[in-house]
């Protein structure tokens, strides 16, 4: 800390003022105790313009100041899906009821806040059909393709019980030749 107030006081001078400070007379460029830093109104290239512009009563020149946004909240306890829920389930082909639950379960599990529950509604509804949430009012997916070795097991099984029944007497395809 020494060193910087020797420092200091070698850039001020007798009057306490920094080196260079002393030596413009008032009202000339430089002189920083004018209001536009000393230097004159119109310079040899034209008139001089502020290098910051004044502030506005709001902070962002003539634009009106912006709404402070909602704040996200918890489910509240009588949130229910509303019709435009119930078109867009309808839509979709989604059980509006059991997806309701779902979403409502879910965010209460999860601690989940939203600033609109019903925007995070209509976006749950969206997913449904990307997550593949089961319903009733929609065709069960697909089974993945067989590979080749579930065939040839199912081959395998099928061969096998073939020839269980053949042993045991009780074979199918001798009945439907008649044997």
């Amino acid at each position: 800390m020494y060193e910087r107030e020797k420092k200091r006081k070698q850039r001020r001078d007798t009057t306490g003022k920094f080196a260079g400070q002393g030596h413009v007379p008032e009202g000339h460029y430089g002189d920083s105790r004018g209001t536009n830093g000393g230097a004159p109104d119109v310079s040899p290239h034209g008139p001089t313009v502020p290098a910051r512009p004044q502030p506005t009563p709001n902070g962002v020149g003539d634009a009106p100041a912006k709404p402070k946004p909602a704040r996200k909240s918890r489910i509240p306890d009588d949130w229910v899906p509303n019709d435009s829920h119930r078109e867009k389930a309808r839509e979709l082909g989604i059980d509006l009821d059991a997806e309701a639950e779902r979403f409502r379960n879910h965010a209460i599990a999860n601690g989940k806040t939203f600033v609109d529950w019903s925007r995070g509604f209509h976006t749950w509804l969206n997913n449904a059909l990307k997550f593949g949430t089961p319903t009733t009012n929609r065709p069960a997916k697909r089974d993945s393709p067989r590979t080749f070795d579930q065939m040839r097991h199912d081959q395998n099984l099928e061969l096998w019980s073939r020839v269980k029944a053949e042993e045991e007497g009780d074979d199918p395809w001798q009945r439907q030749l008649g044997a």
